[in-house]
Parts: C-alpha cells; structure tokens; sequence
C-alpha cells in the first residue's frame, strides 16, 4: 500500500475521481500526515472532491472543500469479526447515493450513517453471512437508533455551559450506547488526578471504576474497581 501511494500514477488518478474512501493508515501514507483533520484536508488537495476517512470503531470523516462532518461508529456489542467492514462501508454509502437524485449535503451525510450501519452488521459474523442475512428493515432500524443517539447528545449537550457538567453528561451519553462504564478523568498541570466523571451500567451508587494514571508513568494504567472517587 505505502508503494501504490508512492506511485506517480496513484496520485494522477486521484486528481481525476470524484472521491475515496481511506482508512486512517493510508490516508497517512498518502498525505505524510500524522493529524487526521489535517490529512483529510491535504487529501482534498491531491484532487478528490469528497475524501472519507474510516476509522473502524471510532467512526469516520467526511472531508470536502465545502464542509467537513463527523459520525460515530453504530454501537454493537457482537463483534465477530471485523474483516470486510471497511469495504461493506463503503457499499452502504454508494449504494445509498445510487439511489439519491441529487449528491446533496444532505444526501451525503445520511450515505454515511447508511454505510456505517452496514458495516455494524458485518462485523457481527463471518465473511458476508450475517450482511446477507439482513433485511432491510434491520438496516432502517439501525439507521434510525444511530440518528436517535445523535438527537439525545446533540439536546443533551446544547444548554451546558460548563465543562464540569459537560463531561459528566458525555460520561452519561457513552452508556449504555458504546460501554457497559465510562470515565473521563481531568489531570491537573503535574500529571495528578483533579476530577473523575463516571457512569455505569447498572448504575452501582457509590462505587465506581476508573483508570488511575500514575505520575511516574503517563502510559501505564492500573485499573481500580469498587473505589470512590476523591476530590
């Protein structure tokens, strides 16, 4: 892959397509970029007209010289197998758009959320089978729960002004939606904790879980279950 981005001829066709679709190591291989937004965006540059970065569970990016839009992955907590997710992604959005009238802001951004849940169904077997064996029903239904998360965080989020109740409520918003917990932890200038913001499923009260990261060893973590947290 790093020669076939290499190649003068790979880069001349770029200039002639109307967009790609990437994962977030070829689009560093293309670019020379390790900051995604800015390898997006020096993407658009080589010529394409739309650039679409995959980025597996983390969701993806939609770049063009017009605007720029982001969407989380649909959360499933059967992954099987991930192998084809990427090219199934990209069948959802084309398929989509094969439908449209018009390659509308609009249009585009609903291809997207079409190709992120099929490859939600792809990853829960092997191969094709559990795609094949999807109706389009489960594909709509899927389709509607992802714009229905989104519409609760979006409302969620708009009337906070602070980042105490910002974070907690993102805290809230990633469960049960993509975990079963989920902390935010605030270090202050020295490495050391200042605030945890947690949330649970089942909610255990007092308890709690989060990731202690110590001051020797910004890297390393050490999980600490059933400990409340301190101020």
């Amino acid at each position: 892959m790093g020669v076939l981005f290499r190649n003068a001829e790979a880069i001349e066709l770029l200039r002639k397509v109307d967009g790609v679709i990437l994962n977030d190591q070829e689009i560093k291989l293309l670019t020379g970029e390790s900051n995604l937004i800015r390898a997006g965006r020096k993407a658009l540059v080589l010529g394409p007209k739309l650039v679409i970065l995959k980025k597996g569970e983390h969701g993806c990016f939609l770049f063009s010289n017009f605007f720029h839009h982001a969407l989380p992955a649909y959360p499933t907590d059967r992954v099987v197998n991930p192998t084809g997710a990427g090219d199934s992604f990209a069948g959802g959005f084309m398929g989509y758009l094969a439908g449209c009238d018009s390659v509308s802001l609009w249009n585009m951004k609903r291809a997207v959320a079409y190709g992120t849940v099929t490859a939600s169904l792809t990853v829960e077997g092997f191969g094709v089978d559990r795609l094949a064996n999807a109706d389009r029903a489960t594909v709509e239904r899927r389709f509607q729960e992802l714009l229905q998360f989104l519409a609760d965080a979006s409302a969620a989020l708009a009337g906070l002004v602070d980042y105490h109740s910002t974070l907690q409520k993102v805290a809230h918003l990633a469960v049960p939606h993509f975990a079963d917990w989920c902390t935010i932890d605030m270090l202050d200038d020295h490495g050391a904790l200042r605030d945890a913001y947690r949330a649970q499923f089942p909610d255990l009260g007092d308890r709690t879980m989060f990731v202690d990261v110590p001051d020797t060893d910004p890297d390393a973590g050490i999980m600490v279950v059933n400990d409340p947290i301190g101020e």
